[in-house]
């Protein structure tokens, strides 16, 4: 008995600790679900490069990470809704690694029942201690049964909710496989393409020969991966040259190209360093030393400084490029190509930007080699941005139409929204609702012909007939309330002033002819007065109307007070004649204390 009472009072003192038990079972799923995540062997490519998987949890989006682990991001139906989970991924970037795991709020009474049993049974434990006589060895024993039944049970649900957890990443499209092992490694697949999207450049399992070639002098160090062409042509090593720009050191530049996007294998990054140096494109020191040609290995990566063997730029390069520098609106005189060569990188890349946008504008374009060329310096940069001039002359023009296009589209379109968060609900919308999700899922604001005129069309006729039609419902019950304000003897004799005051005082008013002319002035009516506040406003009338005869009747009669009649279902003579003398009863009661208003 007194075994049984220490633990009941543990369990109600636990019962009321709602923090503590949150905190247990925040614990125990979070847990369960971050040991599968963390037991997941992820490995990429021909380069078996190992992944690592970089779990969060809260309320709040992972933050920035340093590109080297795919995010996870885990929230339970305790704390957060499975909307909320799904509209998160659906609003991420199409580039967005992100894997958003969401456990369901399944068993939440057995689970906080067993939670709670198997705490009040550990801290009984704890507190009776080990006693040495039969009877309490006895009770001891029962305890730790119960304890044990409790966990086990316990410990089953946390595994079914995280079993049962979904997977879903950008645009909030569901992992559907049988076991949140299977799922995790599948999201974990797709996420690797987003984080590392430059990867398939540098996969391979035959580096290590590459860097041997690469020490030994062979004439085409980088065969073994397939490149016979000359080294620094090969992608890693035209990244290597870029990220060095005015200088790195081996460790930065390991680190880099092991990140997003590039995600690149060490082995890779080592054999493009060693075939650049010995090839001279690179020169490297070593505490203060210059290090020779074939006298760079991997040990000594990390601690080398490198810098890029400067190019030299003919006359015919010089013009080309101050052509390229004008197309992009740069003024550009003979001498000044390295001064506004950084101008027109940063011009192209904003060009880049504005030219595509979050849905429904189609992804911007990529502009990688626009990045790699800012990396440089100098005569580098310049004969970059020269090898790319014909091309990037041809991108201007295109990104310069595209956010044109954006400028003329995007306000009609913000409009559609609008119209489309006022038009759910309505049945008649559905068709151009999933034509709205359809052009923004699709990101088909620029494709062809505007998409969005037609279903704007559509939903502002849809929504004026309805804002119309509340209002004439609104009109109707307003004129019918004040029908009935004036058949009242108590509301006819109020003076007018009176009457006045208490239609303010009691919120009943006209409602006022909404402006809904155009598409604009029809949003911010929606805006300022939704078709479900014009609703409650219509149903408040009628309480509104009593509420405004009840006043005037205490003018009248100071002392009166209201009575309400009883609310029932009659089903024939006798139940209406029973509450007929049921409702007398009360009334003759209610009066002999003063005047009455009935309701």
């Amino acid at each position: 008995a007194e075994w049984e009472r220490e633990f009941r009072n543990r369990q109600t003192r636990l019962n009321n600790d709602s923090a503590a038990v949150q905190f247990r079972r925040d614990e125990l799923l979070h847990g369960e679900i971050d040991g599968i995540v963390r037991s997941l062997r992820m490995v990429q490519g021909a380069a078996k490069e190992p992944r690592r998987f970089a779990v969060h949890r809260g309320a709040s989006p992972p933050p920035a990470a340093d590109g080297s682990a795919i995010p996870v991001w885990i929230r339970d139906g305790w704390e957060a809704s499975e909307k909320a989970a799904v509209e998160a991924a659906r609003s991420a970037g199409a580039d967005d690694p992100t894997i958003h795991v969401f456990a369901p709020r399944r068993s939440a009474d057995d689970l906080r029942r067993l939670i709670v049993e198997a705490a009040a049974a550990e801290q009984a434990l704890d507190a009776r201690g080990n006693p040495t006589e039969p009877e309490g060895q006895e009770a001891r024993r029962s305890m730790e049964s119960r304890r044990a039944r409790a966990e086990a049970e316990r410990d089953g649900l946390v595994r079914d909710v995280a079993a049962s957890a979904k997977v879903s990443q950008v645009g909030g499209g569901e992992v559907l496989l049988a076991s949140l092992e299977d799922r995790l490694r599948v999201a974990g697949e797709a996420s690797l393409a987003r984080l590392f999207p430059r990867f398939k450049e540098a996969d391979g399992a035959a580096w290590p020969a590459a860097i041997k070639r690469a020490r030994d002098g062979a004439e085409h160090p980088l065969q073994p991966v397939g490149h016979a062409d000359a080294v620094e042509r090969h992608p890693v090593c035209r990244q290597a040259l870029a990220e060095i720009g005015a200088g790195a050191s081996g460790a930065a530049l390991r680190k880099a190209l092991a990140g997003a996007p590039f995600g690149w294998p060490r082995d890779a990054v080592d054999a493009a360093l060693i075939a650049l140096h010995r090839a001279r494109h690179l020169s490297a020191t070593l505490n203060g030393a210059t290090v020779a040609p074939g006298g760079l290995d991997q040990n000594r990566i990390a601690k080398a400084e490198f810098r890029v063997e400067r190019a030299a730029l003919s006359v015919q390069d010089r013009l080309a490029l101050r052509k390229l520098f004008q197309a992009a609106d740069l003024i550009c005189k003979s001498g000044e190509e390295e001064a506004r060569a950084e101008d027109f990188l940063n011009t192209l890349a904003a060009l880049a930007r504005s030219a595509g946008g979050e849905p429904p504008l189609p992804s911007p374009p990529g502009a990688t080699d626009v990045e790699d060329a800012r990396r440089l310096a100098g005569n580098e940069r310049l004969t970059a941005i020269r090898g790319k001039a014909d091309e990037w002359e041809g991108r201007i023009g295109e990104w310069r139409a595209a956010a044109k296009s954006i400028a003329e589209r995007l306000p009609a379109w913000r409009l559609v929204e609008r119209l489309a968060a006022h038009a759910e609900g309505i049945e008649e919308a559905a068709p151009q609702l999933r034509e709205v999700t359809a052009i923004r899922d699709g990101r088909q604001l620029l494709a062809g012909a505007d998409p969005a005129a037609g279903v704007r069309k559509a939903l502002a006729d849809l929504l004026r007939a309805s804002v119309r039609a509340g209002f004439e419902a609104h009109e109707a019950a307003f004129a019918e309330a004040m029908t009935t304000l004036d058949a009242n003897e108590a509301w006819h004799k109020a003076a007018p002033a009176d009457r006045e005051a208490i239609l303010k005082d009691a919120g009943l008013a006209a409602p006022e002819k909404p402006d809904v002319a155009t598409d604009e002035a029809l949003a911010d009516r929606l805006d300022r007065r939704s078709l479900a506040g014009v609703r409650a406003e219509i149903d408040a009338i009628p309480a509104r109307a009593a509420r405004a005869v009840e006043q005037a009747a205490r003018l009248l009669e100071p002392k009166v007070r209201p009575v309400t009649l009883e609310r029932t279902t009659l089903r024939d003579a006798a139940e209406v004649e029973a509450w007929a003398e049921r409702q007398k009863a009360a009334l003759l009661k209610a009066v002999a204390d003063g005047p009455v208003l009935v309701n």
